[in-house]
């Protein structure tokens, strides 16, 4: 949905996604800032964090070793384009009407990086579900079920937020 709906709002061409679902050495791509994900709690997580032809990576922090940071890697992989872009989302449940109910919070980031790694921009932007749960004290009262629809929800009032929106926050935020 992201390049479908938002590919439009940048001021630069974005490769297909069949440029990264075809390329083996991105899907078997393995991030260094992730815990491992073939046994215990991360093989657990990633049955609920992963996309048909998508991998995980972390932006790591602009400090230390290029080698190490997912998207340096990432570079070395599509050598042949002048930049990478990784986006990450990421949900947050919390507290909502003083503690007897809770949310999900929907956190989109996209940063761009150039060919020589260095961060061309960020944009972090966040939409609150509108569904609720009950909650005591703060702390939802839910069975696992109830989670995907309120980040659903979630993604989609954050998504709706930002079309028409994307361009305008990225060409603030950008040295293009």
């Amino acid at each position: 949905m992201f390049i479908n709906e938002f590919a439009k709002d940048f001021p630069f061409k974005l490769a297909d996604k069949t440029v990264t679902a075809n390329n083996q050495e991105y899907r078997s791509f393995k991030s260094a800032g992730l815990m491992d994900t073939t046994k215990g709690a991360g093989k657990f997580l990633m049955q609920f964090a992963s996309a048909e032809n998508m991998v995980i990576n972390v932006a790591a922090a602009d400090i230390g070793n290029k080698d190490n940071r997912d998207q340096c890697k990432m570079l070395k992989i599509f050598k042949d384009y002048d930049g990478v872009m990784l986006v990450n989302i990421s949900y947050d449940i919390e507290a909502r009407m003083m503690g007897v109910a809770a949310g999900v919070t929907a956190y989109v980031e996209i940063r761009l990086y150039n060919k020589d790694c260095e961060r061309v921009f960020t944009v972090r932007e966040a939409g609150k579900s509108k569904g609720k749960v009950v909650a005591v004290g703060g702390i939802p009262v839910m069975s696992p079920d109830k989670i995907l629809p309120l980040c659903e929800d979630a993604t989609n009032v954050l998504f709706e937020d930002l079309k028409g929106r994307l361009g305008k926050i990225v060409k603030k935020s950008s040295k293009l």
